[in-house]
């Protein structure tokens, strides 16, 4: 078992319990880290033999332009898509950033890190 990963991915987000954050909405940072096994990818050296990054992305993109109160939502959503594409995902771990949150003081992001299958 190796790992995919996908890191910095960096999206404009409407997530935030207060009416305010979804409306005017932050940059959002996610990464990504897939266990996954890599052996036959690395014998075959075909796509088909490991998990596509743009699934991942997709993932994303896709569903960060809905809005969500918390960003465990978020990473429930973005997991469920990248799972229902990909079979054979022993662990995800899913680490979403908000950039600069609408919190008193110089805050530089708020941090979760959700994971597979602990928090599903």
């Amino acid at each position: 078992m190796g790992f995919i990963s996908l890191k910095g991915v960096e999206v404009f987000a409407r997530i935030g319990v207060k009416a305010e954050e979804r409306l005017i909405g932050r940059k959002i940072l996610v990464d990504v880290k897939i266990k996954y096994p890599l052996k036959k990818a690395g014998q075959t050296d075909h796509l088909s033999d490991t998990l596509d990054y743009g699934i991942i992305s997709e993932a994303i993109h896709k569903h960060l332009k809905k809005e969500f109160n918390l960003m465990e939502a978020a990473c429930r959503t973005i997991a469920q898509e990248i799972l229902e594409k990909t079979s054979g995902i022993e662990t995800m771990t899913i680490t979403m950033q908000k950039v600069s949150p609408f919190l008193a003081g110089n805050i530089g992001g708020s941090v979760i890190e959700w994971h597979y299958p602990e928090d599903w």
